[in-house]
């Protein structure tokens, strides 16, 4: 697999954005959260201390399902970004008292950014099993992402491959540690079995170290957490006790990966760096170079996009119809396949989100001369199904920079407005490639179990999930709709068939993709390319004029606004 050369991030580094205006940017991390625990919990109460401030014209905010509040506040000509970086931590520390502990364990950090940092995509791939990603994203959250946010002037590291919005409890045992107590594993898995909750062990498999590791579920109303759990005791055979914590290290994972992620389409593990102006060469090439060599056998952590030349074009396939992300992922596979053959085999990486199911997107590096209408043409010749767009995104040129933004109390209302304004602009032929972020809402459903009432009747709760985790993965259940119960059953200890309606439900859950707001409001961007022949300035404009009409045809009150953003 070929590695782009660590020269290329000099000349990434020269082409950032030093010429466009400083911007603060706050950054918070809360593993674990859902988008509207974010939302509600750290973004809002850092953008009411924000907002206002003397030199601050517009605050914007992104709550991201990894977990990742980014808040950016942009300043009129007049203001000093350094000293505005003051004034904004000082802020910052006025809303840390209603700010989740967890939160502020992982830190809230206050930097001037160029308004359009730059960003570097590493792909994490496995040769012994390269079509399972389930170990490459964890390993890639544990081992590689906080090594990579020390790194002067890297403002934020995602990762992408997994989520935790289906996760486990992982222990991960230290052989070691184990050897030197004269600890079995089996001592272990008995001792974490012997917890008040209803606690499966689903498997005992090696680490990417080749530690052992137990993965445990964990169902029902739960007092066990990792913290609890490192306070389990295990009784060895000769009289003494040896505290969980003393052997193993646990942590949260995912079941299974719930994106499609791929690297020159093979599954990897992908991870966006975000870095600012103030990175240099030297400050990167040490650590990229130490995770190299620190990646257990079989790893191989590649360069996969960067900024630079040849050239960067960011794809974004819609699909309208799209029913599952499995239909997404397939006709995201077919433009994989296609611009891969365009591309005479030069590196793209793809993406896809669970929360969206009808959108995926691709970085293409190309050669300089790649004509991307070409690929336009040959992908809406072979992909029917799917609205593909396309933007030349080199050097760190914004993606798709005709912006408007709105703004406004009901997320509903916001959504109508937007569809009716993009379903204009295509009529009207005043923009290319118009659409919007974020999504809808989606509406997703979670198991739970009255353990009273499967006791009562009978049944195991371990063998439940394990019934249901088999279902799952043959695409029998989906967990989709509340009915699917309606056809379960599971034999209990009489050999009774009980049905799973008997002892679960399907409860609905509202999940965002992401929350973006504008100030304190709740709001959507419209993004497009410019029409042919027309700058990005006269083509915002109009579309902002197009929105104000769209606003009074739809009779929204006066709480509704639509602005044009400058990338």
């Amino acid at each position: 697999m070929t590695t782009a050369p660590l020269a290329l991030l000099a000349c990434a580094f020269a082409l950032r954005a030093a010429d466009g205006p400083s911007v603060i940017r706050v950054t918070a991390r809360y593993p674990g959260a859902s988008v509207q625990v974010l939302d509600a919990t750290v973004a809002l109460p850092l953008l009411k201390q924000i907002q206002g401030t003397e030199g601050v014209t517009r605050t914007e905010s992104e709550s991201a399902k990894d977990g990742t509040c980014a808040i950016t506040v942009r300043l009129d000509a007049k203001t000093d970004p350094m000293k505005m970086q003051d004034v904004i931590r000082k802020r910052v520390a006025l809303a840390e008292p209603v700010i989740p502990e967890k939160c502020k364990r992982s830190g809230i950090t206050v930097r001037t950014d160029p308004a359009q940092p730059v960003e570097f995509w590493f792909a994490l791939t496995d040769t012994r099993n390269p079509d399972d990603v389930r170990d490459l994203a964890d390993h890639a959250r544990q081992e590689y992402a906080d090594v990579l946010r020390r790194i002067p002037g890297v403002n934020e590291v995602r990762v992408l491959g997994t989520t935790a919005t289906d996760s486990f409890l992982r222990i991960t045992l230290d052989k070691e540690k184990l050897r030197a107590r004269a600890v079995s594993v089996e001592e272990v898995r008995a001792a974490v079995q012997a917890t008040n909750d209803v606690v499966t062990i689903t498997a005992t498999d090696p680490s990417p170290k080749g530690d052992p590791r137990l993965v445990i579920r964990i169902s029902g109303q739960l007092s066990t957490t990792p913290k609890t759990l490192d306070e389990i005791v295990i009784k060895l055979g000769n009289g003494q006790n040896v505290l969980l914590r003393d052997v193993s290290r646990l942590e949260l994972g995912s079941k299974t990966p719930n994106e499609l992620t791929t690297f020159g389409g093979k599954p990897a593990a992908l991870l966006a760096v975000i870095a600012n102006r103030d990175a240099t060469l030297e400050q990167l090439e040490p650590a990229i170079d130490l995770l190299r060599k620190a990646a257990p056998p079989g790893m191989q952590f590649t360069m996969a996009v960067t900024p630079v030349t040849p050239r960067v074009l960011r794809l974004e396939v819609l699909v309208p119809d799209a029913r599952t992300m499995e239909y997404t992922q397939e006709k995201c596979k077919r433009v994989m396949e296609s611009v891969l053959v365009w591309n005479d085999g030069l590196p793209a990486i793809s993406f896809t989100d669970r929360l969206q199911t009808n959108r995926a997107e691709l970085l293409v590096t190309c050669k300089p001369d790649a004509d991307a209408d070409a690929l336009q043409k040959r992908l809406a010749g072979e992909i029917r199904e799917a609205t593909i767009r396309i933007c030349d995104v080199t050097g760190g040129k914004p993606a798709f920079p005709v912006r408007v933004a709105l703004a406004g109390p009901d997320a509903e209302h916001l959504w109508k407005w937007s569809e009716a304004i993009r379903t204009r602009a295509r009529k009207d032929a005043l923009v290319n490639d118009v659409a919007d972020w974020p999504g809808r809402d989606v509406t997703r459903h979670e198991m739970s179990f009255n353990k009273e009432k499967a006791e009562e009747l009978g049944i195991s709760l371990g063998k439940a999930l394990e019934s249901l985790n088999s279902l799952t993965e043959m695409h029998k259940f989906r967990g989709e709709k509340p009915d699917e119960l309606n056809n379960l059953f599971l034999k209990n200890a009489k050999g009774e068939l009980v049905p799973f309606t008997a002892f679960a439900t399907l409860n609905p859950v509202v999940e965002s993709a992401s929350i973006y707001r504008l100030g304190l409001e709740r709001a959507i961007r419209i993004t497009a390319n410019a029409a042919d022949g027309k700058s990005v300035t006269d083509c915002a404009e109009k579309l902002h004029a197009l929105a104000e009409s769209e606003k009074a045809n739809l009779k929204l009150a006066t709480g509704y606004r639509a602005v044009i953003l400058v990338p």
